[in-house]
Order: C-alpha cells, then sequence, then structure tokens
C-alpha cells in the first residue's frame, strides 16, 4: 500500500521540526552559536585595544630613534635623574595651586587669626 501525499508530509514535518529542536536544545545547536558570537565580540574588542597600544608603542619606538638623547630625556622625567651642578626642584602635585590675588601669606593670615 503505497503512502499518500499527507503521510508523506506530515513526515517531513515532523523530521523537521525534530531536527530544529534539537538543533534548539543541543549544547552544539543555538546556544553555542551565541556563544561564539559573544567570544567574536570580546575578541574584536581586544583586538581594537591591542591595535591601539601596538600604535603607540610604534609611535614610542620612532620617537626614541628619532630624539637627539632620548635615554637622557627619560632619565630626566621618569627617573629625576641631573647633570652635575644642575640642581632638581620636585614639588608635590597635591598641594593647590594659588588662585590669581592670592598668595600664600594672606593665606596663613586667615587661618591664624
Amino acid at each position: 500500500m503505497p503512502l499518500g501525499g499527507g503521510v508523506v508530509v506530515a513526515l517531513v514535518v515532523a523530521v523537521a521540526a525534530l531536527l530544529t529542536l534539537r538543533f534548539m536544545a543541543a549544547d552544539d545547536g543555538y546556544p553555542a552559536i551565541l556563544g561564539l558570537r559573544a567570544e567574536l565580540g570580546e575578541a574584536g574588542v581586544e583586538l581594537h585595544r591591542m591595535q591601539s597600544e601596538n600604535r603607540h608603542l610604534r609611535l614610542r619606538i620612532k620617537s626614541l630613534r628619532t630624539e637627539r638623547y632620548p635615554v637622557e630625556k627619560i632619565a630626566r622625567e621618569d627617573l629625576d635623574f641631573a647633570v652635575p651642578g644642575e640642581i632638581i626642584y620636585l614639588f608635590p602635585a597635591d598641594l593647590p595651586v594659588p588662585g590669581p590675588g592670592l598668595n600664600p601669606s594672606s593665606r596663613e593670615k586667615e587661618e591664624h587669626p
């Protein structure tokens, strides 16, 4: 007895539904695709950060190669080195800077009546 057209359609629909359910529920199906998309987004952000850092480092290398005294500049600015006979003045970064018209002596008078 040959199968009728309705039975074949029903069988194809049932198989398609089962495959769709398996794809949606299986660990290697749709959830895996969502996870991979999230990883791809994170990797893109990390790639952008690393490219930016790479550009910065390339500029730093270029400046170190082209500056006249790069080692001396680094020693002076970062390590507070000085040549013999030179005086270095270091100012604390957390002290407030007096505004216009204010001097430190007028502030002391206000604080000590």
